[in-house]
């Protein structure tokens, strides 16, 4: 194996990557604090350390048995053992010509024999050391130093891992701000041509302008309802979705939902009804506009794949805990539209996930994320949600929440 970092260029090339892991001062870490621990352990020395080497320093992430975060570069053994990717080992120190004038070897510490398997990262540069201690003379066995190399690739590995974390947590940020951006910039144009379409409406026009504002203003909903639930979406995936928990009255709610629909299913003739089980408390305490959101757009699902019948919206006490305060509720949207076949249902609450009635049938217009939304927002307040049946005569989609309840 050839010697590397033999010009400026390369160890400037060495320490940016060192410092693109950002790992350099970090606090004490228990899973790189393991690895040292059971170094010391299987070898059977009393030191082990994480070292990285720094422009002027050898900087300890973990050091197991030794009292120390860091020492200067010039005297540092480790900065030797990052000169090849080979394992660096000294079986006596004081008599081996790399070592034996070593400050750390011929001084106060007396250390004799040092093992060390450089930390490598996947683009080919030694960041530091995996490395064991001892005062006194020994040897190594091949399997010892199989155990050391191990180890030091679970180095790398966790220290990979939380990169990688990092590139996506970023990625996330900005996905979301451009999202956020992006739906700004929509939403508002779009807010603008339903209002005046709105407008257009109670103005004079011929039966084909009105034909004409109609499918403005359908298309402009449409739109803006994907433009919602991929923000929505980005938001969950985030993390940035927040509950806003606060007493609510459950007839209110519901009645909410309903109205939202009134005129589109007077339009499609459809029968739109709710029951509410008399035995649930009136006020309950959660995210009202995360439950209405959720019943949004699961009757708003089964008002779109309607074409004759009824929707019914069932409110059910599931269990009452009077004691606790709890009650688990259950809410039930059953409609007579197209169904979903079998071989599809496994798709349901996947994001980006579109249904097809039949092979023949086109694929639902939408994002495909509304059921997936649902899921994650029943998740977000500890409940669950299923397909509870469907057949060609229509579906049953259920949630459930466990809710404290005002007395």
């Amino acid at each position: 194996m050839g010697t590397l970092y033999q010009t400026n260029e390369h160890e400037r090339e060495r320490i940016n990557a060192l410092q693109r892991y950002q790992i350099l001062d970090t606090p004490p870490d228990g899973s790189f604090d393991r690895i040292t621990a059971l170094a010391s352990q299987l070898l059977n020395v009393p030191i082990a350390i994480t070292s990285l080497v720094d422009e002027d320093r050898i900087w300890f992430k973990s050091h197991h048995g030794l009292d120390v975060q860091e020492i200067d570069r010039e005297p540092g053994l480790c900065a030797s053992a990052i000169l090849n990717n080979v394992p660096y080992i000294l079986n006596d120190a004081s008599i081996d010509p790399r070592s034996l004038a070593n400050p750390l070897v011929a001084g106060e510490m007396g250390l004799r024999f040092y093992a060390g398997i450089p930390l490598v990262t996947h683009d080919n540069h030694n960041l530091g050391v995996l490395c064991v201690i001892d005062f006194e003379p020994r040897e190594i066995t091949k399997q010892e130093i199989n155990i050391l190399s191990k180890l030091a690739q679970v180095v790398m590995d966790e220290m990979e891992l939380r990169l990688a974390a990092r590139k996506i947590e970023k990625l996330s940020k900005e996905k979301s701000n451009l999202l956020a951006v992006l739906s700004h910039e929509i939403r508002t144009p779009l807010n603008g041509v339903i209002g005046m379409s709105s407008l257009l409406h109670s103005t004079e026009l011929t039966q084909e302008q009105n034909e004409y504002v109609d499918v403005i203003e359908t298309s402009s909903q449409s739109l803006l309802t994907m433009v919602n639930h991929i923000l929505g979406y980005s938001k969950i995936e985030s993390g940035k979705m927040n509950l806003n928990i606060q007493p609510f009255d459950i007839h209110f709610c519901i009645k909410k939902v309903m109205d939202l629909f009134s005129a589109e299913v007077e339009e499609k003739e459809l029968c739109l009804t709710y029951e509410i089980d008399p035995k649930i408390p009136d006020i309950l305490i959660a995210d009202d506009h995360k439950i209405r959101q959720i019943l949004v757009n699961l009757v708003g699902n089964a008002v779109k794949f309607t074409k004759e019948g009824e929707i019914r919206t069932l409110i059910n006490l599931v269990s009452y805990e009077y004691d606790a305060g709890y009650a688990t509720v259950s809410f039930t949207v059953k409609d007579t539209g197209i169904g979903i076949p079998n071989h599809q249902t496994h798709r349901l609450f996947q994001p980006f996930s579109q249904i097809q009635a039949s092979e023949s049938d086109e694929i639902r217009e939408g994002t495909g994320l509304g059921l997936s939304i649902c899921k994650q927002l029943v998740e977000l307040m500890n409940g669950r949600i299923w397909l509870e049946e469907s057949t060609k005569s229509g579906s049953t989609f259920t949630f459930e929440l466990r809710l404290p309840f005002e007395y």
